[in-house]
Parts: structure tokens; sequence; C-alpha cells
């Protein structure tokens, strides 16, 4: 399975950049909480969260269609 799309978004956060970049990278599964109407979950499919060649698989709602993409971890 490919990169399907490109998603940017910008929005302002209230945190420390160090925590804002734990969360995403070591994490990833507080980020449905932070923001649930538009990210439904994340399903790690291979590796181990935070690591170089990890597979993760996002689930989240743009408008109304939801898309599921994969991708790799590159920290």
């Amino acid at each position: 399975m490919g990169l399907k799309s490109v998603l940017s978004v910008k929005k302002e956060v209230k945190a420390n950049k160090d925590v804002f970049f734990d969360v995403f990278i070591h994490k990833p599964h507080l980020v449905s909480t932070m923001c649930p109407l538009h990210v439904q979950g994340c399903e790690l499919l291979e590796g181990v969260f935070g690591t170089v060649g990890s597979k993760v698989s996002w689930t989240y709602k743009l408008d109304v269609a939801i898309e599921i993409v994969s991708d790799r971890d590159l920290s």
C-alpha cells in the first residue's frame, strides 16, 4: 500500500515543541484523544512506536470522507 495523499494542516498548539514531538513519535494513540473530531485513531502495523521503519496506520476524517493512511516513522 502506497501513500495515497499528503495531509497538511496549520494549527496553533499551546504546548512545548518537545511535548508535541513526543506525542506524535512515542504516543500517537493520544492524538485521537486530543482531536477526536478529526483523528479517529492509529494502529501500529509493524515495529515499535518511535523507531525508524515502524509502520503506523492512521484513520482520520476530512469533511465527510474517512481516510486511512499507512505511514513509516522516519524519526
